[in-house]
């Protein structure tokens, strides 16, 4: 994925993309992945690195998921903290 206009046949890709993302990831949590690996923040992190996000240091992620469609164009910096109770 990759910001900007599209021609007619890169948008039957781009929306095929996220169709597949859809299905292999819907609700947030990395098809189960997030779940198994608990309060590890620093593990969270690198699945979505490996997934194409841009993901900074010590980001503490929401316990409720984080659902994207395209990773590649999430960038998170360093300190992130999200959640309910932050100031």
């Amino acid at each position: 994925f990759k910001p900007g206009p599209r021609g007619r046949n890169a948008t039957c890709r781009v929306r095929m993309k996220q169709w597949i993302m859809a299905r292999l990831l819907p609700d947030g949590t990395l098809g189960g992945v997030a779940p198994l690996l608990g309060k590890h923040y620093e593990l969270i992190s690198c699945c979505y690195r490996l997934l194409g996000s841009s993901v900074g240091e010590r980001v503490y992620w929401p316990g409720s998921g984080f659902f994207v469609l395209e990773h590649d164009l999430l960038s998170i910096g360093n300190d992130v903290v999200f959640g309910s109770r932050t100031r």
